[in-house]
């Protein structure tokens, strides 16, 4: 018993304390950078697969000689249903 070392938290000094808390709030900001450039990414494909209908639908109206489409029209449908 002689040269194991009690862990108390009470016996815990003030600087390893520092240092734990300092590298968990590092941990917690790289994890929001990532989850933020994640959300980023996501959102860019997600605009352009958007685009990308609207276009075809208003070529595909413009091939068969119908009105075209409004983006208000568009996004409008698609969040009522």
């Amino acid at each position: 018993m002689d040269n194991e070392v009690e862990e108390n938290p009470q016996n815990m000094s003030a600087p390893n304390n520092a240092t734990i808390f300092g590298r968990i709030v590092d941990i917690l900001e790289e994890t929001r950078g990532h989850v933020a450039r994640t959300v980023n990414s996501a959102m860019v494909v997600a605009n352009w697969l958007i685009g990308r209908e609207i276009v075809e639908e208003e070529q595909k109206n413009r091939r068969d000689g119908n009105v075209q489409i409004t983006v208000n029209h568009c996004c409008k449908t698609s969040l009522d249903g």
